[in-house]
C-alpha cells in the first residue's frame, strides 16, 4: 500500500508540472567546492559496488577482492554485469557517460574505478555550468492540479504487476497491507529494482 501511495504521489507531482507557465529566474551555479569529489563519495562508490556484487553472487563483501575476475571467479556474465552496473548507478544517483568503459570492465577493481570516474565526470559537468543559469519555475494551471483517477488506478495496477513478476505471487494475492520484506521477501536491493521498473512503466521520475 505504501509503495502504491508513493507512486500516486509521484504521479500527482508529475501531473502538476506537466502543463505549466514558466518564469525564468537566475539561480546560482555550483560553487568551486563542488569541483572535487570527496573521498567519502569515492569510498561510497566502492562500498556500493561491493554491496551489489555480494547481493548478486552470494559472496560476503569482505570475500570480494579488487583483482577478482567478474566472469571466471564470480560467475558474472555480460547480462548480469549490465544489471549490476545499472543498479550501482541507481544507488549512486549517477548516469554513466562512458558506457563502453563500463562494459569493458573485467575485474571488481575495474568496476570500482569506472564508477569513481563516472562520479568525477558528473561533478565536473556540474561545475562547468555558467555562473548564472535560467531555471524554469513551474506555475501550474488549474487543469494540471488534479491527476485523473484513471492514472492513479494505473499506478496501483503497475505496482501490483511488477511485484507479482518479482515475487511469483498472483496480483490478486497481493494485499495493500502486506509487508514488502517479511511477507513478500523483497529486500532493499530488490525494492530499488521494483521502484525503478514502476517509475519507468509509469514514465515518471521520483
Amino acid at each position: 500500500g505504501e509503495v502504491v501511495e508513493a507512486m500516486k504521489n509521484e504521479l500527482r507531482a508529475s501531473g502538476t508540472s506537466a502543463v505549466e507557465a514558466t518564469t525564468p529566474v537566475v539561480a546560482p551555479a555550483p560553487t568551486r567546492a563542488a569541483s572535487s569529489v570527496s573521498a567519502a563519495l569515492l569510498g561510497k562508490a566502492e562500498s556500493v559496488v561491493l554491496q551489489v556484487l555480494a547481493a548478486k553472487t552470494g559472496y560476503e563483501t569482505d570475500m570480494i577482492e579488487p583483482d577478482m575476475e567478474l566472469e571466471t571467479e564470480l560467475g558474472i556474465d555480460s547480462i548480469k554485469r549490465v544489471e549490476i552496473l545499472s543498479e550501482v548507478q541507481s544507488m549512486l544517483d549517477v548516469e554513466a557517460k562512458d558506457v563502453d568503459a563500463l562494459s569493458r570492465t573485467r575485474t571488481v577493481g575495474e568496476v570500482v574505478e569506472a564508477m569513481k570516474n563516472e562520479l568525477r565526470s558528473s561533478v565536473a559537468v556540474q561545475v562547468a555550468t555558467p555562473l548564472t543559469a535560467t531555471v524554469q519555475v513551474a506555475t501550474p494551471t488549474a487543469a494540471t492540479l488534479s491527476v485523473s483517477s484513471a492514472l492513479l488506478e494505473k499506478a496501483e495496477s503497475v505496482v501490483l504487476m511488477v511485484l507479482a513478476s518479482k515475487t511469483g505471487y498472483e496480483t490478486d494475492m497481493i494485499e495493500q497491507d502486506m509487508e514488502l520484506e517479511t511477507e513478500l521477501g523483497i529486500d532493499s536491493i530488490k525494492r530499488v529494482e521494483i521502484l525503478s521498473e514502476v517509475q519507468s512503466m509509469l514514465d515518471v521520475e521520483a
